[in-house]
């Protein structure tokens, strides 16, 4: 059995902000996720 790891929208976030840090990105572009369900 593969265990798979699901990133909770906190971590997410995290990751998008430091990638639009890093990358070049237009003004309209944020690190949000558009919806906060639950992985399970």
């Amino acid at each position: 059995m593969v265990l798979v790891y699901y990133p909770s929208p906190e971590k997410i976030i995290e990751h998008n902000l430091l990638a639009l840090t890093i990358i070049q990105v237009k003004k309209a572009d944020q690190p949000n996720v558009l919806s906060r369900q639950k992985n399970g």
